[in-house]
């Protein structure tokens, strides 16, 4: 069933661990993400990014949770990754998604409290968990190609944000980076353990949470990390076997074919994050 987020992520902190925060592009992923959630006995963040919710529309995707939430007998929450538009925000609200993250760190830091207060009045309507952000974490989709540049979340700034937003829980920029190209040993540890001095209560989530190590994985857990989010190696996942299919049976064009495997490669990838996202630290 779906489950309260903010009550989620709160316990998680608690308990010193991280829920992990899967994305969604397809059925075959939904369906690895609850199959490998059922067999840890573990909630879970259902996430779409802006992009995605559209492509799959909010509305189906809430049905296709909520009833694999049946059969697989797992609780979720249905989050909006990188909301920045209002409209789109409301839409996926009324669909039946419980958390937001309003994605304005790139904005100046006044423009960003005042987009995310804006944020915070909507969500308040819906009783929505609202995650905030605070610096720039860069997106390494395509190689040496860096699509924006980093800016480290400020921790006297940070308290500030929290103070005046009144968000629920916050992603942090403490030198990681979406997509698959990425330096994985710039991880400012000495900042997040002083951002979770200052706020240790907030939840704090973590964005580019793809092809980190295990330590670091249970470093942030220990210093704060509520959510940990991961989207680039399940579909790294997804793609690898694709193309496998595809190059050994060229003249197959059932799709549901040429998926075989792919879903048993997601469920993979969430299974081992799980078991670290979750392991006494």
């Amino acid at each position: 069933m779906l489950v309260d987020a903010k009550n989620l992520l709160k316990r998680f902190k608690e308990q010193q661990k991280a829920v992990g925060a899967f994305n969604v592009s397809s059925i075959e992923s939904l369906q690895a993400i609850f199959q490998a959630c059922s067999i840890e006995k573990t909630k879970v963040f259902i996430t779409t990014s802006s992009g995605e919710s559209h492509y799959l529309i909010p509305e189906v995707v809430f049905s296709i949770c909520k009833k694999l939430s049946e059969i697989y007998h797992v609780d979720y929450s249905l989050h909006l990754d990188h909301g920045d538009d209002e409209d789109w925000i409301k839409r996926c609200l009324d669909a039946g998604y419980n958390s937001i993250h309003a994605d304005f760190g790139e904005l100046e830091y006044e423009r960003n409290v005042e987009a995310t207060k804006e944020i915070r009045k909507i969500t308040d309507n819906y009783n929505a968990q609202l995650e905030g952000e605070l610096g720039v974490i860069p997106l390494m989709y395509y190689q040496d190609k860096l699509q924006n540049n980093l800016e480290l979340t400020q921790p006297k700034q940070a308290l500030e944000y929290i103070s005046e937003t009144g968000v629920d829980s916050l992603a942090i920029s403490i030198g990681t980076q979406s997509g698959r190209y990425k330096n994985v040993k710039d991880m400012n540890l000495g900042l997040l353990i002083e951002l979770n001095q200052l706020m240790p209560d907030l939840p704090f989530v973590l964005h580019g949470g793809s092809l980190l190590s295990k330590r670091q994985y249970q470093d942030c857990i220990r210093n704060g990390v509520a959510k940990i989010n991961i989207n680039t190696e399940l579909r790294l996942a997804y793609t690898k076997k694709l193309r496998m299919n595809m190059q050994d049976n060229p003249n197959e064009y059932a799709p549901y074919r040429l998926l075989k495997g792919c879903r048993k490669e997601m469920e993979k990838v969430v299974l081992e994050k799980l078991n670290i996202f979750r392991a006494d630290n």
